[in-house]
């Protein structure tokens, strides 16, 4: 559900982030980056049901551009994140995951964060030091956080590419909002499936970011099947302005 509240509060964090980085975490940092070979698959796609994310329930609040953002840098890629642009994402991960994608190579070092809009603190990073080595598909997770998260709360990702002059107004910034929802039952259902089969269920209970985890850990194991990478083409196509489809055509993509 949006409210003018959650518009206001993503367009504040984007404006603001670029102040706020230097926030203290005691949380550990991860250096990440993938390496994909591409190429085609003979198993027949029509065999298989596809992959979707259910809409959640109305609950008759209008929808808007409120739960992602994005802002230039100087002469900086901007990051898009594989988020849900209409809706809050969810996740019942206590350790979500994040992706996006980097259109442009660059040595300049980036950070996606996890944070706690409320509490106005940051609860981890993820640390791209070297910065993106080739265009592609990014992976980040922070797997120890400064405190648990906390169920039915909202906390934002955001993934910032630092300009070469030290000014932060000059970053690269993408940053979108997801809700912690735990749920003991689906995840122990969740154990014992494929990812794909996992993306195929989360799908259908609606749960966003998890989905397009599940179902990229998929296409990480074959990746060379063209069923799941047109999947996850066709979930961002849904639910995002920018073109889906130039994300597979980078040299590294996962």
């Amino acid at each position: 559900m949006l409210t003018k509240l959650t518009i206001m509060t993503i367009g504040t964090l984007v404006l603001m982030c670029g102040q706020t980085d230097g926030q203290p975490t005691t949380a550990p940092t991860t250096q990440g980056s993938v390496n994909v070979e591409r190429g085609g698959a003979n198993e027949a796609a029509s065999t298989r049901p596809p992959i979707r994310v259910r809409r959640p329930p109305s609950t008759g609040a209008p929808r808007g551009e409120g739960t992602a953002a994005s802002r230039g840098g100087d002469g900086l890629p901007t990051p898009i994140l594989f988020a849900e642009h209409d809706d809050i994402g969810v996740t019942i991960s206590p350790n979500p995951v994040l992706y996006f994608y980097v259109a442009e190579a660059t040595t300049n070092r980036a950070v996606v964060t996890l944070s706690d809009p409320d509490e106005k603190t940051t609860l981890g990073r993820v640390k791209f030091d070297q910065g993106f080595a080739t265009p592609g598909i990014y992976r980040a997770q922070v797997t120890e956080l400064r405190e648990p998260l906390k169920p039915d709360h909202v906390y934002t990702w955001s993934v910032q590419i630092y300009a070469p002059n030290g000014n932060n107004a000059n970053n690269a910034l993408a940053i979108a909002l997801t809700r912690y929802q735990p749920n003991a039952e689906l995840t122990a259902k969740l154990a014992k499936l494929s990812p794909e089969e996992r993306a195929r269920v989360l799908g259908e209970n609606s749960i966003w970011y998890d989905t397009i985890a599940a179902l990229s850990e998929a296409i990480d194991s074959n990746p060379t099947d063209p069923f799941l990478r047109a999947q996850r083409t066709q979930l961002l196509s849904e639910r995002q302005k920018e073109n889906p489809a130039i994300f597979e055509q980078s040299p590294q993509s996962r």
